[in-house]
C-alpha cells in the first residue's frame, strides 16, 4: 500500500514539476486579471452579438448592413474555431485546453512501475518540450484571434449605432465599450505567454464554453440572415 501511495505521489510531483518548469521558462503568462477581463469581454461579446444580429434581422431596408453583419460574424467564427478537417471547426480554445490538460496530467500506464514511469518521461523529455512549444505557439494564435474577434463585434455595434443611436442603447453595449477601451488589457492578452496557473486554466474552461455557445448562435443567425438577404436580392 505504501509503495502505491509513493507511486501516486511521485506521479503528481512529475506533473507539478512540468507546470513549474513551464512557468519558469515562459516568463509572463496570462495573469488572473487579464483572464478575468477576457472572460467578461467574451461573455459581453456573446450578449451583444445576440442583440446585434437580432436587431439586424428586424431591419427591412438595410440590405448592405445585413450583408456586412453576416460577413463579419462568419469572420468571427473563423477566428475562434479550428478549420482543419480533423477538428471540424471546433473552438480553438477548447482544443488547446484539452491538449494542455493532457500534457500536464499524463498518468502512469496500467501496470507501469514508478521507475518505468520516470524512465519513460526521461526518454520523452524532448517530446514533452516539443509539446510545450506547440502549446505556447497555439496559445499566442488563440490570444491574437480572440482579441481580434472582440474588436470585430465592437465594430458591428458601432455600425448599428451610426445608423441610429437608439439601436445600441442597451446596458450590455455600454459596458462592452468600456471593457474594449481598456487597451492595456487587450495588449496584455495578446502579448501573454501560455497560462499555467490552475485557477486561470479552470476559468478559461468557462470561456471556451461561451465560445462554443457563440459559434452555435452565429450558425443560426447567419442562416436567418442568408434567408432574409435572399428575399431582397431575388
Amino acid at each position: 500500500m505504501l509503495s502505491r501511495r509513493l507511486f501516486i505521489a511521485a506521479s503528481c510531483v512529475l506533473a507539478t514539476c512540468r507546470v513549474t518548469e513551464a512557468i519558469a521558462s515562459l516568463g509572463e503568462a496570462l495573469s488572473g486579471v487579464a483572464e478575468e477581463w477576457l472572460g467578461e469581454a467574451v461573455d459581453l461579446a456573446l450578449k451583444n452579438l445576440d442583440k446585434i444580429t437580432n436587431i439586424v434581422l428586424q431591419v427591412e431596408d438595410k440590405i448592405d448592413v445585413m450583408i456586412n453583419v453576416k460577413a463579419t460574424i462568419l469572420d468571427v467564427r473563423r477566428k475562434v474555431t479550428d478549420s482543419t478537417p480533423e477538428h471540424y471547426l471546433d473552438v480553438q480554445l477548447g482544443q488547446w485546453l484539452s491538449e494542455f490538460h493532457h500534457w500536464v496530467n499524463d498518468k502512469p500506464r496500467e501496470g507501469e512501475s514508478n521507475v518505468d514511469y520516470e524512465a519513460r518521461h526521461d526518454r520523452q523529455r524532448d517530446i514533452l518540450e516539443n509539446e510545450r512549444d506547440i502549446l505556447e505557439n497555439d496559445w499566442r494564435r488563440i490570444a491574437a484571434n480572440s482579441t481580434a474577434m472582440l474588436k470585430d463585434i465592437e465594430s458591428l455595434g458601432y455600425e448599428l449605432q451610426s445608423i441610429h443611436s437608439d439601436l445600441m442603447s442597451f446596458e450590455e453595449w455600454h459596458t462592452y465599450q468600456g471593457l474594449m477601451s481598456q487597451e492595456k488589457m487587450t495588449i496584455e492578452v495578446i502579448d501573454s505567454k501560455m497560462p499555467t496557473d490552475p485557477i486561470v486554466i479552470k476559468r478559461l474552461d468557462g470561456v471556451a464554453e461561451q465560445l462554443d455557445t457563440m459559434v452555435v448562435l452565429i450558425d443560426k443567425r447567419a442562416a436567418l440572415l442568408d434567408a432574409k438577404i435572399a428575399k431582397y436580392t431575388r
